[in-house]
């Protein structure tokens, strides 16, 4: 009866564990660090020691990231859910990183990052995103900086990390040389418009108070 009763919890636990996948030859069923920093994965987790993407029997898919808890040094597991275009996504993006990362480079190469104000300097970080309300919708948002590429196109280079994996990640996205005039008035005038906004929602009389 003991045994059964062993074997039946064995039984349950595998099925809970699922299926690993392989979503890359180039990384088979684990990613280790040295792949994690090879293909730029998971930068975001500190005491990282592998990642496993995980097909359970209902369908539904996971990834399996074990990591090193830098204040307990205790070994822990996360496990978040995950769509199958983003596995595939990701597959895709190991499978082409050499590419994906010349393109990158080359659309740089020769750029110039530019300061749009003095408030920010050249880049601008998560105290002064927060300050001016700049990039409200990007979640876990790190750093943004604004660059004039040899072209004169210009592109604004967004560093945040994802959500699901704590994967630092960077956007770039065109930008015109109107939008970015007025994210420069925006930061330098700032004061100003909330002093604005200030006295539209003071009491009737509270402004003969101001001087």
């Amino acid at each position: 009866m003991i045994i059964s009763i062993v074997l039946f919890f064995g039984q349950l636990s595998a099925q809970e564990e699922g299926e690993i996948i392989i979503i890359s030859e180039r990384v088979g069923k684990e990613i280790d660090p040295e792949e994690r920093d090879k293909f730029k994965l998971f930068q975001g987790i500190n005491g990282f020691q592998s990642a496993v993407y995980i097909k359970l029997a209902d369908g539904r898919y996971f990834l399996k990231i074990t990591y090193l808890d830098d204040k307990t040094g205790e070994i822990k597991i996360s496990r978040t859910q995950q769509s199958e275009m983003s596995i595939k996504n990701r597959g895709d993006y190991i499978d082409r990183f050499e590419e994906i990362q010349a393109r990158r480079e080359e659309e740089e190469r020769g750029g110039e990052i530019i300061i749009i104000s003095e408030q920010v300097g050249n880049e601008i970080d998560r105290e002064e995103r927060d300050k001016y309300k700049l990039f409200q919708d990007i979640k876990g948002f790190q750093s943004a900086v604004f660059i004039k590429l040899p072209d004169k196109r210009y592109l604004l280079k967004i560093v945040y990390k994802e959500e699901q994996t704590s994967d630092l990640k960077v956007d770039r996205i065109q930008q015109s040389e109107e939008s970015i005039n007025n994210i420069r008035y925006n930061i330098d005038h700032f004061g100003e418009k909330q002093a604005d906004q200030d006295t539209v929602y003071q009491e009737p009389g509270a402004a003969f108070f101001l001087n």
